[in-house]
């Protein structure tokens, strides 16, 4: 009690953003001790997002240990200032309801849940005169309780106890307004309603007193939006509106529905202000079978287009659980010994882990995935140690260094350019997969459309790759293709992305040409942290790719646009890996293969074909899903 009330005369000298800072700090070192609630954490958000990344989810449970910190922080903070002082900072969304059911009634309950700074909305409700009492579970320890207490005095919020009904009876026979907080788990006593995509038991009874006192119930939250103390309140329209007519079982179940669908839309405005380290889904309904679901190991080496194809695939498998881990090793050397060891059929974790660095030993999981999908130079000679390690099936997205991945993996899914044996288990497909979906297009154009401005003319992308062990980008050859550009932009509007990979020199030769021009944007990928290719995609008429990115090349031919492949090697260098597979995009009618000179004759043929559907056209990546599906005996 004495250290409490240290902490509160500490934080009323320091400044409020220092306090919060510290705050942060605080709540990261409780993620990383408190190993029972950040499993929690991270099996809830699993549940909740199953397409993300390993690493997002752990940010969203890292953010959420350091909400819960700043959460007390805050009150105490606030509770010591003016309401005049911090209400200007309160940016306030749906009055008009509130102002609408004042209208019809004095008395309102107000619905809430462990969102954002609901003690703070508490609060704020006091001081503006829309919460005067609120329900809550009293802590265990009565000293903790009597501080908690304490504070709340000093805002005059009234609390009324788990259980209490009859007091919630009269507040509202005296016409007061009362708030509860109804997003945990209720146990067999709860009703069951979507949260998140799954069943969540949740508390029905101060719904039902509501309903029986003829109140009007409206949800109301708020949220931290900046570390200036700055907040959202938002207040939704009654949820009992159209309602009347129907018994009062089906009337409170309809309620908490809407309830619950409001909830999520506010919590996944930002994740890591919810209590993850709640066990919300812990009491299952009697129907429910429990059905295990399958694990899936994503390996990637880093690179853009290899981990794309690996999130590609990942789409397809809704109901699994994912987990994607970067593989870095320590340097050459350590990589070699490991891969001479299983060439040599000696696979040991402990070798593979003394070889990675800390960061890629750190996202191995500790449960053992039933498949492990490997892209990239470096994944395949990990996939085949971990494969023995945790008993899982392994396949590979790729030929790489790694001796024979046909015979010492149970699944190959390999381009054509890698020239695949011939086996039951071998997977050959004409290009690779990529990320691109109809849904992901649609998305990143509005995006961008509404960032770049742009107009309802015609657009043509351009997407620039760079140098690669095979082929160099030449500048003359360069200058040929962005003179075509400038002589068509006022036909079309261009959008230009380069590549990490894209050479100092021709991004000088496009920046001199190009930028600042009207109806010309040039989006660097290295200056964006969204990646910008999805967008182009989506927006363009007609895509130009330099073809010795097969990544980027694929994710067009994915989009359905027209992709025109333009040739910008150096002559005397050695071919492309993948000549062949070009040849059979182009055979095929997905793609014009073209030199600089040879545009005006390509876009022609293109224009000779009329309007384009642009509907996405991803077989490769539909065929690696089946193959997968296939091997885990899912149809």
């Amino acid at each position: 009690m004495i250290f409490l009330r240290l902490l509160d005369w500490i934080i009323w000298l320091l400044p409020s953003r220092l306090t919060l800072f510290f705050g942060r700090m605080l709540g990261t070192f409780i993620y990383k001790i408190d190993r029972r609630h950040r499993d929690i954490a991270l099996s809830n958000l699993k549940e909740a997002y199953p397409a993300y990344t390993l690493l997002h989810l752990k940010k969203i449970a890292k953010g959420a240990f350091q909400h819960l910190v700043l959460l007390g922080l805050e009150i105490l903070i606030l509770s010591r200032k003016s309401p005049l002082k911090w209400r200007e900072k309160v940016f306030d969304e749906g009055l008009e309801h509130l102002e609408e059911a004042r209208l019809r009634q004095k008395s309102i309950l107000f619905l809430t849940g462990h969102v954002g700074n609901w003690e703070i909305l508490a609060m704020l409700g006091r001081w503006a005169g829309f919460i005067e009492s609120v329900i809550a579970r009293n802590p265990t320890s009565k000293k903790m309780q009597h501080w908690i207490d304490s504070i709340r005095r000093r805002y005059g919020v009234q609390v009324i106890g788990k259980g209490q009904l009859r007091y919630i009876i009269e507040e509202f026979k005296h016409q007061r307004t009362v708030g509860a907080l109804i997003d945990q788990d209720a146990g067999r006593r709860g009703t069951f309603v979507p949260f998140f995509g799954r069943l969540a038991s949740t508390p029905t009874g101060v719904i039902r007193l509501g309903l029986k006192a003829g109140v009007p119930i409206l949800p109301a939250f708020s949220r931290r939006i900046s570390d200036r103390l700055e907040y959202r309140l938002w207040i939704g329209e009654d949820l009992t509106k159209g309602l009347e007519n129907l018994p009062l079982r089906e009337k409170e179940k309809k309620v908490l529905e809407r309830f619950t669908q409001a909830l999520e839309r506010f919590v996944r405005e930002d994740p890591s202000q919810w209590l993850w380290l709640h066990r919300r889904w812990k009491t299952r309904p009697s129907q429910e079978m429990p059905r295990p679901r399958k694990k899936a190991l994503f390996l990637t080496d880093g690179k853009a287009g290899h981990f794309n194809q690996l999130l590609g695939i990942s789409r397809g498998l809704d109901s699994w659980e994912k987990n994607f881990c970067l593989i870095e090793f320590k340097s050459r050397f350590h990589r070699a010994w490991v891969y001479g060891m299983a060439l040599c059929s000696i696979s040991s974790i402990r070798l593979l882990r003394w070889a990675l660095l800390p960061s890629s030993r750190k996202d191995l999981p500790i449960w053992a995935p039933s498949v492990i999908l490997a892209c990239g130079g470096t994944t395949a000679t990990a996939a085949y140690v971990l494969k023995h390690y945790y008993g899982s099936k392994t396949v590979v997205l790729m030929r790489s260094a790694f001796w024979q991945v046909e015979k010492m993996f149970d699944l190959a899914i390999l381009p054509l350019h890698d020239k695949p044996k011939k086996r039951a288990h071998v997977i050959q497909l004409l290009g690779s997969p990529s990320i691109v979906t109809q849904d992901l297009l649609y998305q990143a154009s509005i995006q961008w459309v509404e960032r770049l401005k742009l107009g309802s003319g015609r657009k043509i992308g351009v997407l620039v790759g760079g140098d690669s062990p095979r082929q160099k980008m030449g500048v003359e050859v360069m200058k040929k293709a962005v003179e075509f550009l400038q002589n068509h932009k006022g036909e079309y509007e261009i959008l230009l992305a380069t590549s990490r990979r894209t050479p100092k020199i021709i991004e000088h030769l496009i920046r001199d040409a190009l930028e600042g021009q009207d109806r010309v944007h040039l989006l660097w990928v290295k200056d964006n942290p969204d990646n910008p290719i999805p967008g182009i995609l989506g927006i363009s008429d007609v895509v130009l790719v330099t073809e010795d990115s097969f990544s980027m090349l694929m994710e067009a031919i994915h989009s359905g646009r027209p992709v025109i492949s333009l040739r910008l090697s150096l002559p005397g260098w050695q071919s492309l890996k993948y000549e062949e597979t070009l040849c059979g995009l182009e055979k095929e009618g997905r793609l014009i293969r073209s030199s600089p000179e040879g545009l005006e004759k390509s876009f022609e043929m293109i224009l000779r074909k009329g309007s384009f559907s642009k509907k996405v056209n991803n077989p490769e990546t539909e065929q690696a899903v089946k193959a997968v599906l296939n091997l885990m005996g899912e149809k």
